[in-house]
């Protein structure tokens, strides 16, 4: 079915994007909107929301506690 295989691509890229977001907050100093806006998000807030849901915290907690 065409919905399975679009949630599947659609895991498959957030999952890559999030991937790009934890490299770029771990080994940046860019404010989490604009690491959100590079990898794909036009949303902030949902960026920061969907970063919390895969890595059980924000940005912010995730880069004090990856430096």
């Amino acid at each position: 079915p065409l919905n399975v295989a679009l949630n599947g691509r659609d895991a498959w890229l957030t999952e890559q994007r999030l991937a790009l977001a934890e490299r770029l907050v771990r080994e940046t100093g860019l404010p989490f909107y604009a690491i959100g806006e590079r990898v794909g998000w036009t949303d902030p807030t949902h960026f920061l929301r969907t970063f919390k849901r895969r890595f059980g915290m924000s940005p912010s907690a995730w880069r004090r506690g990856k430096n």
